[in-house]
């Protein structure tokens, strides 16, 4: 587990996309479905994990414990592309949240 006092980095997703993440002391949760992912996720949060990277394409499923905790200082919660690249998903999510933020969108189509 990688460590700064007590800022943690977890990271949750696929196993080959995880593993990597192990060499530099992440903790890793290899899932294979959203019911794994969230459950993972929720484990980081409830731990005070200060970092949690997510495989982009989970984080659909996760989207309730973003927004329960997007007003907290941590965890920052961060998507990570899997093998097929971006699904932009997390470019969306930073375009809403610019959007919301304000009042138009700044990064265009």
């Amino acid at each position: 587990m990688y460590s700064n006092g007590e800022n943690k980095i977890g990271c949750v997703g696929e196993y080959d996309v995880v593993f990597p993440f192990k060499s530099m002391n992440f903790d890793i949760v290899p899932v294979t479905d959203e019911d794994m992912a969230f459950n993972a996720v929720k484990e980081f949060v409830d731990k005070n994990y200060a970092v949690i990277l997510v495989q982009e394409k989970f984080l659909t499923a996760i989207h309730d414990l973003i927004m329960e905790t997007y007003a907290r200082p941590i965890p920052a919660i961060v998507a990570i592309p899997g093998p097929e690249g971006s699904l932009g998903i997390a470019l969306d999510k930073v375009r809403d949240v610019i959007r919301r933020a304000v009042g138009k969108d700044l990064l265009g189509d």
